[in-house]
C-alpha cells in the first residue's frame, strides 16, 4: 500500500533544543491534525545537537528525525525542505516562539496558490518581553525598509522564523547561505523570481528556553545587510547616493551654521 502524500510538511530546525522541543512537538502535532487531520508530515531538521535532545527525539512520536550535517538555521531548513514530501513546507522554531496555533491563518490562504506566506511579528500580537526591543524597533525595521526599497518586496518583518513555501518553488531558487542570512535570501530570490507573495499576522511568544538564544544580534544583522546588498549589487548605488546627500546636506548645514556665527567674531 502506497503512503499517504501530505497535504503539507512541517519543519522545525533543531540545534540543542531538549528542553522545548518535545513541547514543541506535541503543538506541531495538535495543530497538524486539526488543520489537515493525517494528511502532514513533521520533519526535525536536526543540526548537530549534542544536549541530549537526540534522545528526547527518539522518545517522541510522531516526527522524522533528519540528520542535517551542515551547521547553520539556513542549512537545517533547506535541508529540511528538500527533504519534505508535500507541495507545501511550513516551518517555524524549535524554541516554543511561534505557536503552531497560527497555521491555520497560512492554510487560508492555500486556495490562492502562493509561492510564499511570512507570518508577520510586527502586524501580529508580540507577547511583552517576546522580542528584543533593539531587534524590534532597530534592527528588523531597518532590514525590512531596505527590502523593500531594494527589491519592492512588501514585506513587513524579514526575520520572521514563521513562513509557508511552495516545495517546488523553493527548488528554483537556488538557495546559498545557511545561517541566519537564510532568511532574507528567501525574500530576496522571492522577489527577483517574481513570485506570488503573501503575509498573515501571527502570534509570538516568549520563547521556553533556560539559556540565550543562538542569535548573534550584530553579526547576524550584518550577514543579512550583506546578502540583502550582495545578491542585487546596483542597490549600491543607491545607498552610495543616500550616503552621499547625506554628506552634502551636512556640509551645507554647518556652512550656513558658519556663517551665522563668524559675523559675530570679526578678525581684527
Amino acid at each position: 500500500m502506497q503512503p499517504v502524500t501530505p497535504l503539507i510538511s512541517i519543519v522545525i530546525p533543531c540545534l540543542n533544543e531538549k528542553n522545548t522541543i518535545s513541547t514543541v512537538i506535541k503543538d506541531a502535532v495538535y495543530f497538524g491534525h486539526k488543520h489537515f487531520r493525517n494528511k502532514f508530515e513533521l520533519i526535525i531538521a536536526d543540526n548537530g545537537s549534542t544536549d541530549g535532545t537526540l534522545g528526547v527525539l527518539k522518545k517522541t512520536k510522531g516526527a522524522r528525525i533528519l540528520h542535517v550535517p551542515v551547521r547553520g538555521y539556513g542549512a537545517a531548513l533547506h535541508w529540511g525542505i528538500l527533504s519534505s514530501r508535500a507541495e507545501y513546507v511550513f516551518f517555524a522554531d524549535a524554541d516554543g516562539s511561534y505557536p503552531f496555533s497560527n497555521l491555520v491563518r497560512f492554510k487560508k490562504l492555500l486556495p490562492l496558490k502562493p509561492d510564499l506566506i511570512l507570518g508577520s511579528r510586527l502586524n501580529g500580537n508580540i507577547e511583552p518581553g517576546a522580542m528584543p526591543l533593539l531587534n524590534r524597533y532597530l534592527g528588523t525595521p531597518i532590514l525590512t525598509r531596505l527590502i523593500n526599497w531594494i527589491y519592492r518586496l512588501p514585506t513587513t518583518d524579514c526575520n520572521s522564523g514563521m513562513r509557508l513555501i511552495k516545495r517546488d518553488f523553493y527548488r528554483t531558487l537556488n538557495m546559498r547561505n545557511s545561517g541566519m542570512e537564510w532568511a532574507s535570501e528567501l525574500l530576496l530570490k522571492t522577489a527577483l523570481r517574481k513570485g506570488s507573495y503573501f503575509e498573515v499576522p501571527i502570534e509570538f511568544k516568549k520563547d521556553l528556553r533556560n539559556r540565550s538564544p543562538h542569535l548573534s544580534r550584530w553579526a547576524d544583522g550584518w550577514r543579512h545587510l550583506k546578502a540583502i546588498v550582495l545578491l542585487k549589487p546596483s542597490s549600491l548605488y543607491f545607498i552610495l547616493a543616500l550616503l552621499l546627500l547625506l554628506a552634502v546636506t551636512r556640509c551645507i548645514y554647518w556652512a550656513q551654521l558658519l556663517k551665522i556665527i563668524l559675523p559675530r567674531f570679526p578678525v581684527s
